[in-house]
């Protein structure tokens, strides 16, 4: 497996917290070229084989993506936010303790698109939390035309 993008690194060093994503392939797809053209659509995304799957398994469908909000949105109209993180429960509920230092990630709108080169190859996208970049930090760095 190949090291994350210089970009995706330098954010992670200096605190932005990543977001870990499943990426759940339509039957047929090579999860090498869907891979590929993924790689290719950003410095600020970073897909690789799914942990748990052989890539040229016929049967993997899926594979696995680190990236910011950023890149989510711009790239697949995904919105994401943090929110302080409450015990028991990610729903508001007024009799629930918040942890004011612990953020996680909540969806705000979900996928609503892809791009051109991987359209019709991608079943579904999933978040995973807490990402292996994400240690509850709230997301304070910005860059780009960040929503």
């Amino acid at each position: 497996m190949k090291s994350k993008k210089s970009f995706l690194v330098c954010l992670a060093t200096l605190g932005k917290p990543l977001v870990d994503f499943s990426i759940h392939l339509q039957p047929g797809q090579s999860c090498n070229e869907v891979m590929h053209l993924m790689n290719e659509l950003a410095d600020d995304l970073e897909i690789s084989p799914s942990h748990y799957n052989k890539p040229d398994d016929p049967e993997n469908h899926s594979l696995w993506g680190t990236a910011t909000r950023e890149a989510l949105a711009r790239e697949f109209g995904w919105i994401i936010q943090r929110v302080k993180f409450r015990a028991g429960n990610l729903e508001p509920n007024q009799n629930e303790e918040t942890f004011e230092n612990y953020f996680l990630w909540k969806e705000i709108t979900p996928v609503q698109y892809y791009p051109e080169s991987i359209r019709g190859k991608i079943k579904s996208l999933g978040m995973d939390q807490p990402g292996a970049d994400d240690d509850g930090q709230d997301d304070v760095i910005t860059y780009g035309n960040s929503i």
